[in-house]
């Protein structure tokens, strides 16, 4: 029987394996943040095509103003601590955002998402003007788009 795993060539270097496994992760982590945060803009905020757009610009303006002069700078280092450094930077930059939408929320009182076992869960959703639960209303945006139309 044949085996699936190569039997030789880089397959057996740790130093390439350890490389491909974090790159292959933070690539992975690249493409779910290049699609997560634009569907979050429309979905969670309800943003516009315009400030969908201006999120990609914000997203590509760091490329563009430091790529030269840190590329210069970078070179004259060691790579690997600059690139664990670069991916743990990023990760604590991309958690710092439902961090701040939660502390956002928590700030204007909107509580109605707690978690279930909070025992002033319908103390606050009450005080805060909304006893319904929010996994029961309605996401489809026709819907929403219907709702403007009609409260207009």
């Amino acid at each position: 029987m044949r085996s699936l795993w190569p039997k030789g060539g880089l397959w057996r270097h740790g130093d390439f394996l350890k490389l491909w496994s974090a790159e292959s992760i933070s690539q992975l982590g690249s493409q779910i943040s290049g699609l997560a945060l634009p569907l979050v803009a429309v979905i969670v905020l309800e943003a516009s095509t315009f400030q969908v757009a201006a999120i990609g610009v914000v997203e590509f303006l760091p490329f563009i103003l430091f790529a030269i002069p840190a590329g210069v700078s970078v070179d004259r280092l060691r790579r690997k601590p600059i690139l664990v450094i670069a991916d743990l930077g990023r990760a604590g930059l991309l958690l710092s955002i439902p961090i701040a939408y939660a502390r956002v929320r928590a700030a204007r009182g909107d509580v109605a998402d707690a978690p279930a076992g909070d025992p002033d869960r319908g103390r606050r959703a009450a005080a805060a003007g909304s006893a319904r639960p929010r996994a029961g209303r309605d996401r489809c945006l026709s819907c929403r788009r219907w709702r403007r139309g009609a409260a207009s």
